[in-house]
């Protein structure tokens, strides 16, 4: 008999320690393949800042703590800035595609 238990599937994270006075720790996982449409589709093009930022907060609130992220919180809370988005978007993109080589 064969089995597959969604439970102990292990998921791939990218951990994410935010700019906060606790250091808050993120563990993100995959986005839904909607995300990952909307993420290649902006990758081309030129976005508005807060666009962007929109998009970073429903990539980040996929996280196992269930957390909701949202845009005034990555920019208040978070001091997330542009070179903060610069990097995350670097990284995320980087994360995607080591999604895909393990699907693969």
């Amino acid at each position: 008999m064969r089995e597959l238990n969604f439970n102990t599937i292990q998921r791939p994270e990218l951990l994410l320690t935010m700019e906060d006075e606790a250091h808050t720790q993120l563990h993100v996982g995959a986005p839904t393949a909607g995300l990952v449409e909307e993420l290649q589709a902006k990758a081309g093009r030129s976005e508005s800042y807060e666009a962007m930022l929109d998009l970073f907060a429903r990539l980040i609130s996929r996280n196992r703590e269930n957390i909701t992220v949202t845009v005034d919180e990555l920019k208040d809370k978070y001091n997330f800035d542009y070179t903060d988005a610069v990097a995350f978007f670097g990284v995320y993109i980087d994360f995607v595609k080591d999604i895909k080589k393990i699907k693969n």
